[in-house]
């Protein structure tokens, strides 16, 4: 990983950390991004800087197991770290990025008008 992508992943983990710490002490006072299946996705706030970053994640759960249980075989999770409280234009921004494909869901279905 580059040092720039490096440094903004450091930079959010400890911003998302101290807003944990804000809301209940027992919280980890560093929020790790997991390793991912690619190169985390970041998106820029409005001071051109790193407002928030997410990973993909994909995990096959074995046939027969208990975890299977509560879900499906394949799962596809996108876990994110934003910087500030109010997250919703920065997952609005990771999200409608373009780079994230989830395979698992149906497409929807081609509407046809009715007569």
């Amino acid at each position: 990983m580059p040092w720039v992508v490096r440094d903004a992943v450091d930079e959010i983990n400890r911003a998302v950390g101290r807003r944990w710490q804000g809301l209940d002490r027992l919280l980890p006072p560093r929020a790790e991004l997991p390793e991912g299946c690619a190169a985390p996705l970041v998106t820029t706030g409005a001071n051109g800087r790193p407002a928030g970053l997410a990973s993909c994640r994909h995990e096959h759960v074995p046939a027969g197991t208990l975890n299977q249980t509560w879900g499906t075989a394949h799962r596809f999770s996108l876990i994110a770290r934003l910087r500030e409280a109010d997250t919703s234009a920065a997952l609005d921004d990771l999200l409608g990025s373009g780079a994230i494909t989830w395979p698992a869901c149906p497409r929807p279905a081609p509407t046809t008008p009715r007569r």
